[in-house]
């Protein structure tokens, strides 16, 4: 199985998708800052991110962008409250793998 990074600041998404792709048996690393998920891009090289499209501090597509400045190949999966937003939409423009609601 793959190692799944989830960036998100709401601690019980974080818990929810973690404990579930453990259970399918994937590795799994968190972040709640833009910061921590951008260095755990650079220092675990994840298979997959699931970024959130709100973050504290800086904005779910600009830690897109700056995860395509270091692995244009990487799938970024956009997770938002808001399943038809604007944001999401404008994220799977700009190259993003998909998006999902949060439940």
């Amino acid at each position: 199985m793959g190692t799944v990074l989830v960036v998100d600041d709401d601690r019980a998404v974080l818990h929810m998708v973690d404990k579930t792709l453990r259970q399918a048996g994937h590795t799994v690393l968190t972040a709640a800052t833009a910061a921590d998920g951008l260095a755990a891009v650079g220092a675990a090289h994840p298979d997959v991110v699931l970024l959130d499209i709100v973050l504290p501090g800086e904005t779910g597509l600009s830690v897109f962008r700056r995860i395509q400045e270091v692995d244009r190949r990487l799938p970024i999966i956009f997770i938002t409250a808001g399943a038809g937003s604007d944001t999401a939409i404008e994220a799977m423009q700009l190259g993003a793998y998909d998006y999902v609601a949060k439940p």
